[in-house]
């Protein structure tokens, strides 16, 4: 319970259409979710004004275009308009508060694939970028994994006891995710794709709690320099230690 409901027993989806539709005969947009938490929650407790600043960055730093959502030539309908501003509300309140056991908060009622739809799942989770005519290579075991990744990979983030962390460790860490999640023999091959989304996931929830990838190895230019002059040195020296063995060889098997 990180929040108190002042709704009661009124389900949110109710209180939500009771709202939007007083907007809308206001002729005003529906209501976000970022406006919709202090409808349901106390909004001077600092938990949810924490959430509210978290959803006002995702919100100024979100795309305004149209063209990733619904890419097309014509204007969007008034309907498709909608659609996309509810998306895209979603998509802040994922990116705010990731989702649990499948269900984003304010949204109980329904999954998120069934809230922005698989394809747009694939897109929100760092998959590789698709054209609108291309499929989601997403299988359908690994979208319906995609809270539990998002959990354990937020639960191995938070239980690295240092703030850099090296680059190998981390991969070595999804690796074991992935084997943990898919132990089963005929599950190998899913190992790839969860890998995959966990790794899309890693910067965001690197960056919620203040952490940084590091390299293994990051070599000033003048480490660079000094240990390519000592393999220069030491050519140097194997190429002398080997003429002195050729003078060697001839002093013992003169020329007739």
């Amino acid at each position: 319970m990180e929040f108190t409901s002042r709704t009661g027993a009124i389900p949110y989806d109710q209180r939500r259409e009771e709202i939007d539709e007083e907007r809308e005969e206001k002729g005003e947009m529906p209501i976000t979710d970022e406006e919709f938490l202090t409808h349901v929650y106390d909004p001077d407790d600092p938990a949810v004004k924490d959430l509210q600043e978290k959803m006002k960055n995702a919100r100024s730093s979100q795309d305004d275009s149209t063209d990733e959502l619904w890419p097309t030539d014509q204007p969007p309908s008034p309907r498709t308009q909608m659609e996309i501003f509810r998306k895209k509300d979603i998509v802040v309140t994922m990116q705010a508060r990731p989702p649990k056991k499948g269900v984003i908060i304010l949204h109980p009622q329904d999954t998120v694939g069934e809230l922005i739809g698989a394809h747009e799942v694939a897109r929100w989770t760092s998959l590789p970028k698709m054209d609108s005519h291309a499929s989601v290579a997403l299988p359908d075991q690994i979208y319906g994994m995609m809270s539990t990744i998002l959990d354990e990979v937020r639960q191995m983030v938070r239980s690295l006891p240092i703030r850099e962390v090296k680059q190998s460790v981390l991969d070595q860490e999804l690796r074991n995710l992935a084997t943990a999640a898919l132990p089963e023999p005929n599950q190998q091959s899913l190992h790839s794709h969860y890998i995959r989304t966990a790794g899309g996931l890693l910067p965001l929830i690197l960056k919620d709690n203040d952490k940084v990838i590091v390299e293994d190895e990051v070599l000033s230019e003048k480490a660079m320099v000094v240990r390519m002059a000592a393999k220069v040195d030491k050519a140097v020296e194997v190429d002398r230690t080997m003429d002195d063995d050729e003078d060697m060889e001839a002093e013992k098997y003169p020329l007739a």
